[in-house]
Parts: C-alpha cells; structure tokens; sequence
C-alpha cells in the first residue's frame, strides 16, 4: 500500500514551472516597464522609411510583439537565460526591438503598439499613430532593403556566478548574426578567437559564463561589451557583473 500513497502525495503536491522558481529567485523582484515612449505620432512621407523603436527594462526577461491595427506584424522572443540555472539572480536586462518598414505606403499608416510581456510580470503597452504623406514613386521598391537588427539587448546586470543570454536578432532569417568582444581601448576581438567563456547560439544570441571568461583571463570579470552585427549595421551590448548586496 506504500507505492499507491507515495503516487497520490506527489500528484497532489503542486508542480513549481521553471518560470515560477525563476521568479522567486529574482532578488531584487520582477521589473517590466517600458525605459522610452515610442511617441504618440509619427509623420513619414510616402517612399521613406518608417522606424519605431519600443524599449524595455525587465526582470528577469521580455518577449516584445509589435501590432498594427491590431494585427501582429513582429514578434521578438526574449532570452530564456533563466532556464540555465535555477540559482538566485538579479535577472535585470533593458532590450530595445525594432520595427522597420522601407518605401513607406498608405498601407503602412495606422496604429503601432509594442507589447512587452514577461514570466514574472503583467504585460504593459503602448501605442503609436502613424500617418504616411503624399504619394511613393512607382520605382520605390523594399525588396532590397538591407537587414537590421530588430531585437537587441542594451545592457545586462547579473551576478557574477549566473551566465547571461545577450540578444541580438536579424530581421532576415538569411542574413547572420556576428559577434566580437569589446576591449577598454575600443579594439575587437572576433568571436572565434575569443570563445572561452562564450556560446552562440542557432538564434544569434550569445551566452556568456562568467566563470569560465574570469578562469580564461585570470581575474574576476566585473564587465564585458560585446558587439553584434547583422549586415554593414551593430551595436554594443554590456553586461556588469555585481556582487548581491
């Protein structure tokens, strides 16, 4: 009769998802609330290029959509460096997720909302109108557009035991993602002479163990700057490393 109570106490004992223990571990407790607005109008003349940029500080995480007229047009995961340990963390990240469209049309007038959500916080909003001027050229054209880099992460605050996912994505599935790491003196190192310590992966984000980078250069890490580029654009990433308090 032991076997049947052992069975009935575990399926009644409540099952703690990786999401809910990332949220409790969280010392500083969950953050989600957007760094800039986006701005409630925006004005672009037909066969220009329309920009929208949604910024957002989170803990531990953010998943960003972009709407228009309530349609989802882009959707940007965010980084699941949460599920790579189970331990405390301060899990603090701002992420920027753009939203490009080349040779603007009336087509592309109308309202734009970024949605951030997060496991451990509600999903906030914010919205945007956009008003496309006058009339495009028959020989504007997008197709030719060059890639951006549509989600990126701005900066990053961990412990120094926790590894990190830096975010950066291409807006072309077909145009990849390179990384190199950043000196004091401004001067890079490719990814491929530098990866002690570093993991690329599938998606073009890059993980980062702090333990391993400070083994390899034979101090404690405190900060890192990596740079990510997608086509003939990038843009740094920092991540400091800070003792909990």
């Amino acid at each position: 009769m032991l076997l049947p109570l052992v069975v009935l106490a575990i399926a009644s004992s409540p099952i703690i998802s990786a999401e809910e223990a990332t949220c409790k571990h969280l010392t500083d407790g969950p953050k989600l609330e957007f760094a800039d607005a986006i701005g409630a109008k925006h004005n672009v003349a037909a066969g220009g290029r329309l920009e929208l940029a949604c910024t957002v500080l989170a803990a531990p995480t953010a998943s960003i959509v972009w709407l228009h007229d309530g349609k989802e047009v882009q959707m940007n995961e965010g980084p699941q460096d949460y599920l790579l340990s189970s331990s405390k963390r301060l899990g603090i990240s701002m992420l920027e997720s753009r939203l490009v469209r080349e040779c603007a049309s009336a087509e592309d007038a109308g309202t734009y909302t970024c949605v951030a959500m997060s496991p451990c916080a509600k999903g906030i909003q914010q919205s945007a109108v956009v008003r496309v001027q006058g009339k495009a050229s028959s020989s504007c054209s997008s197709s030719s557009a060059a890639p951006y880099i549509a989600l990126h992460t701005y900066s990053r605050m961990e412990l120094p035991t926790v590894p990190v996912q830096l975010v950066c994505r291409s807006s072309n599935e077909f145009e990849g993602v390179h990384w190199e790491r950043v000196a004091d003196d401004d001067s890079t190192t490719p990814l491929s002479l530098a990866d002690v310590g570093f993991l690329q992966l599938a998606s073009g984000d890059l993980i980062i163990d702090p333990q391993a980078l400070s083994a390899a250069d034979g101090e404690e890490i405190v900060s890192v700057t990596m740079r990510c580029h997608v086509g003939d654009t990038y843009i740094d990433s920092s991540v400091i490393f800070m003792e909990d308090e």
